[in-house]
């Protein structure tokens, strides 16, 4: 069985903000997403939609340090990577603490004191119920013996609780105004606002995820304060559901909390989004330590001619790279099948089995048919023949080869045995455990 493995996005930005060509003009959505800023010293939630894998780390990373470089105050928060923690306003507040810096001790007792009346008071109770019903009243009593300070009539407890609640009500409010004045005065010492970046938050647990946005409503709704969420909404929807109930509104629950959503487009013109894909690869090959040589630059360039046909995300880019690193150390040398292979893997891992693995005339046919359907749609693209007559010569078990099938693919297909065999060792090298990022 394989297992997958999540590949962790880069937590800073490498380099200058938007270096070079970006997909779908991204960097003039942020130019106009900056300047709105300005208005927006009320507070606001924006949230930036977009699929898994279509950028929206790499344009919240681009843009945040394009604030930066304009002096704006900005945090990020991975949401994914907290999703372990009770409550998310802990996380939350620490990126506040840590950007006011070491002098705010103020802040830091004023959102301890927040954090601490979150922490759920009816744990205890729970405990006891628990014991009583898994290991009787001798096994419990047992147990709650070692658990001192903790009242054994389970009804004077609750009594306790509720009393405790109400007394405190008062207080309970004085904390969160407390905690609110500190987050206007840190926010008023700038005349732009902090912009918080929450990112990966339809990854989480459902309920941690619908819990990060009641805690920014209800905590963190103040002055000069922007949260930046990057997110697939569609999904975050599907887990509000999943904690409401599948009767809910979700498009309606969500609009409670974003004041601007937007979609994150893709480039409509090929031409610079092939341009905007090779500046990508070009910096996930820096990123893996991929020497400029010539083989590298050739796997890019066929990576990017075949990205627009498969619909790569970035996501996916970066798994072609993953795979490419681990086919490069086994010594795979055959570049333009080992890209094709990769992407197929990725895209169409049907094909790739019944095609590439078993090599069967129906895989080959299966390709051969979608090869076709896609030099229709993308007529100029150079590198669809090249695999469309790969395929073909597949149905046929490379008997019947095209001379110009060599020299394309830089092998010696002097025999269908040959051929199978080359197509072999390219395909053990990329048939690898999935790579999910």
């Amino acid at each position: 069985m394989n297992r997958d493995a999540y590949i962790r996005s880069p937590t800073a930005l490498e380099g200058v903000p938007f270096a070079g060509d970006d997909l779908g003009g991204r960097k003039d959505i942020a130019d106009r997403l900056t300047h709105f800023l300005g208005r927006l010293r009320a507070g606001c939630v924006i949230a930036i939609d977009a699929p898994w894998g279509a950028g929206k780390t790499w344009f919240g990373q681009n843009w945040r340090g394009d604030l930066q470089s304009k002096g704006f105050r900005t945090a990020w928060l991975n949401a994914y990577e907290h999703d372990y923690a009770e409550d998310p306003f802990i996380p939350l507040a620490a990126e506040f603490a840590a950007l006011a810096g070491p002098g705010a001790k103020t802040f830091r007792t004023r959102a301890a004191a927040v954090g601490k009346r979150l922490l759920p008071d009816t744990a205890k109770i729970v405990l006891h119920v628990a014991l009583d019903k898994t290991l009787g009243a001798a096994g419990a009593k047992a147990l709650k013996d070692m658990f001192k300070g903790v009242p054994e009539e389970l009804g004077g407890l609750g009594e306790k609780i509720v009393r405790e609640r109400l007394d405190n009500h008062a207080n309970q409010r004085a904390s969160v105004d407390a905690f609110q004045k500190s987050l206007r005065d840190f926010a008023g010492e700038s005349a732009d606002p902090i912009v918080f970046f929450v990112d990966e938050l339809d990854r989480c647990r459902p309920d941690f995820a619908v819990r990060v946005l009641e805690r920014l409503k209800h905590f963190f709704d103040v002055e000069g304060l922007v949260f930046v969420l990057l997110l697939n909404r569609s999904q975050l929807e599907a887990a509000i559901r999943g904690i409401y109930g599948t009767d809910t509104d979700a498009p309606g629950y969500l609009s409670k909390f974003f004041q601007l959503s937007l979609n994150l487009p893709v480039s409509r013109q090929p031409e610079r989004a092939e341009r905007a894909i090779e500046s990508y690869c070009n910096a996930i090959a820096r990123r893996y330590k991929h020497p400029e040589a010539a083989d590298v630059l050739s796997f890019i360039q066929i990576l990017t001619a075949l990205a627009l046909p498969f619909a790569l995300t970035l996501r996916d880019i970066e798994r072609t790279f993953v795979l490419y690193e681990m086919a490069w150390h086994q010594g795979c040398v055959q570049r333009l099948l080992l890209a094709y292979f990769i992407v197929l893997k990725i895209k169409r891992a049907d094909l790739f089995e019944s095609a590439v693995v078993q090599n069967t005339e129906a895989g080959h046919r299966e390709a051969e048919s979608m090869l076709r359907n896609l030099v229709k749609v993308w007529p100029d693209n150079k590198r669809l023949p090249q695999f469309l007559a790969y395929h073909m010569a597949g149905v046929q078990g490379f008997t019947r080869l095209d001379p110009g099938i060599a020299q394309t693919f830089e092998l010696v297909f002097s025999s269908a045995a040959s051929a199978s065999e080359i197509v072999r060792i390219v395909a053990e090298s990329v048939a690898l455990p999935d790579i999910a990022t």
